[in-house]
C-alpha cells in the first residue's frame, strides 16, 4: 500500500504549528512549532495603543520551517503529501498592492506597522467599528443581528478602514 499523508498547519498568535498525519490510519507522524521572532521581540506592536501587528515574513518563515521539519524528521517524501489543511485566526487583514502583494514585503513599508497583518487582538479600530454599527442601524434590516448584534473592532472592515485612514502612504499604495 502506498503511504499518503496530510499536513495540518495552524497559524496562531505566537507561532505556527504543523502536524504530519498518516492519511491511512490518522496517526500523528511528526509535528513542529515555530515561534514568530518579530512577534516575540514585540516589533510593530504597541500595547499602550492596543496595536498588535505581525509581519508576513514571520508567517512565511514559520510555514517553511515547520513543514520542512515534519517531512525531514520522518524522512517523508513531499510527493506523498495528498492534502494540506490550514487553520487561522479569522479577520487578520493586511494592506496589499494591486498585484495582491502585502505592502510590508515591499521597499519603504517593511517596518511600517500599518502595512502589517492586523491581529485579532488589535483594537485600534474602535471608532471605525462604532461607525459601522451606526450605519448598520440605519437600514430597515439591521444585519448585525446575525453576528451577535454588534460589529467589533476586531473585525476585518473596521481594521482595514482604520489603517487606510491613519496612514496616507499605505492608503495610496
Amino acid at each position: 500500500m502506498n503511504a499518503a499523508y496530510v499536513i495540518g498547519i495552524d497559524f496562531g498568535t505566537d507561532s505556527v504549528r504543523s502536524v504530519l498525519i498518516d492519511a491511512g490510519n490518522g496517526a500523528e507522524v511528526a509535528s513542529s512549532v515555530y515561534a514568530y521572532p518579530r512577534w516575540r521581540d514585540g516589533l510593530y506592536c504597541d500595547p499602550s495603543e492596543n496595536r498588535f501587528r505581525q509581519h508576513p515574513f514571520d508567517y512565511l518563515d514559520g510555514l517553511t520551517n515547520t513543514v520542512k521539519a515534519c517531512l525531514r524528521d520522518r524522512g517523508v517524501d513531499r510527493k506523498k503529501v495528498r492534502a494540506i489543511s490550514v487553520d487561522t485566526t479569522g479577520s487578520t487583514p493586511i494592506a496589499v498592492d494591486a498585484k495582491g502583494i502585502p505592502l510590508s514585503m515591499q521597499q519603504g513599508f517593511e517596518a511600517n506597522p500599518n502595512a502589517m497583518f492586523v491581529l485579532w487582538k488589535d483594537h485600534t479600530a474602535t471608532k471605525e467599528a462604532a461607525e459601522i454599527n451606526a450605519h448598520a442601524a440605519g437600514f430597515k434590516t439591521n444585519y448585525l443581528q446575525f453576528v451577535g448584534g454588534i460589529y467589533s473592532s476586531e473585525w476585518f472592515w473596521a481594521k482595514l478602514l482604520h489603517v487606510l485612514r491613519v496612514d496616507e502612504k499605505v492608503n495610496k499604495a
